[in-house]
């Protein structure tokens, strides 16, 4: 079966098998067929599969600007694109016009050039990362893009609204792919675990039910989650009716007569695919917030009320998203919690400090506190620092380095 894909992704990253014939074969040569990955035998060890892949959007990203702008030329190599410095002007323009993060522009050329390496070994290429013959890196302010996700209440609520909506739906087929949207959305609330970890979802492996307790239970191996430990952590109870809901009667109506150990169903009993995914939370996310957000949105909502909460606490909630370090859930924190966490805990210390200055008053109550007089400050230093200064700068006054000791006057 074909894989479809969503109209305006044709438009802005054509596929592989609709790229100009001497791109896509240089491609294939480079990293593989799509249907023969090319083998470590076959000229030495490829860059993981994510990362194949990743580079082909960017670079069927590209090649649908150049479509879009008519640049196109059925016997124009890749690099013959890149080294122009027109189309890569004009590129960069695109990108910033759509709107894209900065780091995001600078990783499209990035990409770019890592796949002009792989196309072409030995070949220099520094001209790829310039843009008005000036270096992508200092045209852009390398800023990250200010999420400002919903508040972790108002995606709860969502979910329960989508499902209170579905049950109520006389069409089946609206109503079984609702109830699953808002399964998945209490899944990736709850919990926030990143679009390729709930794309491989299955049940009984990585959501359970254990026996003799209520609930439900999400496991990852290590690998599937980022992390050396396992991951293993409790749905919270709002998330259960809807859960059940979808296992015991919309996700059976998706299947049909199919069978599939797969949790996300789509239409045709097909495994629903993890851009399938991001489509749907921006889709709906769109309607709600008026904002369409990707996947990680969940991610921001959980680490910012983490944050501004404080239940759990923040290290839980790092485990809880699968980050080895701190610092890395601080970049999912929203600048407006920060700022509640400091004014709370500024109220706190203004409270202690209030109190133990109530509490030395009381003990002290005709203590006075000394009058301390401000240490003068060693004219010896001052006198050699101003030397040295004139030994730099000879505009300065010369009577400065002739100036009498004061310890000898005094004695």
């Amino acid at each position: 079966m074909t894989r479809r894909y969503a109209p305006d992704y044709v438009r802005v990253c054509p596929r592989r098998s609709d790229w100009p014939a001497v791109i896509r074969y240089a491609f294939d040569q480079a990293f593989g067929a799509r249907d023969r990955p090319r083998r470590k035998s076959e000229g030495g060890a490829l860059p993981r599969a994510t990362s194949i892949d990743k580079y082909e959007r960017s670079l069927g990203r590209f090649i649908g600007h150049l479509r879009r702008s008519g640049l196109e030329r059925p016997d124009t190599e890749l690099l013959d694109y890149l080294m122009n410095d027109r189309i890569r002007d004009n590129y960069f323009k695109n990108l910033l016009e759509r709107g894209l993060s900065d780091h995001t522009v600078f990783g499209s050329f990035e990409d770019l050039r890592i796949v002009a390496g792989w196309l072409y070994p030995g070949r220099t290429l520094p001209a790829i990362m310039h843009a008005y013959d000036v270096p992508i890196r200092l045209l852009l302010t390398m800023q990250r893009r200010d999420v400002q996700p919903p508040p972790r209440e108002d995606v709860k609520a969502w979910c329960q609204d989508l499902f209170a909506d579905a049950l109520e739906m006389e069409d089946g087929q609206s109503r079984w792919l609702q109830v699953r949207d808002s399964a998945l959305f209490a899944v990736l609330a709850a919990l926030g675990p990143r679009l390729a970890s709930a794309h491989l979802m299955q049940v009984g492996v990585h959501l359970r039910r254990r026996p003799q307790a209520t609930g439900w239970w999400v496991c990852f191996d290590p690998p599937e989650v980022k992390q050396d430990t396992d991951y293993e952590y409790w749905l919270e109870d709002w998330t259960w009716p809807i859960i059940e809901r979808y296992q015991a009667v919309e996700r059976l109506s998706l299947l049909g007569r199919h069978q599939s150990t797969a949790l996300w169903i789509a239409r045709g009993s097909r495994q629903l695919c993890a851009k399938a995914i991001w489509h749907v939370v921006h889709r709906r996310s769109l309607t709600r917030f008026e904002r369409g957000y990707g996947v990680h949105m969940f991610r921001h909502s959980l680490a910012t009320d983490g944050m501004r909460t404080g239940e759990p606490a923040f290290g839980e909630m790092s485990k809880r998203l699968g980050h080895r370090s701190l610092d890395m859930s601080m970049r999912y924190v929203d600048g407006s919690a920060i700022t509640a966490v400091s004014e709370r805990h500024s109220q706190k210390i203004d409270a202690l400090t209030g109190k133990n200055r109530l509490t030395l008053e009381r003990v002290f109550p005709e203590a006075e506190e000394p009058v301390r007089t401000p240490r003068p400050p060693s004219r010896r230093r001052c006198y050699r620092r101003q030397g040295w200064q004139l030994n730099m700068f000879a505009e300065l006054d010369s009577n400065l380095i002739n100036h009498p000791d004061p310890g000898k006057e005094a004695s």
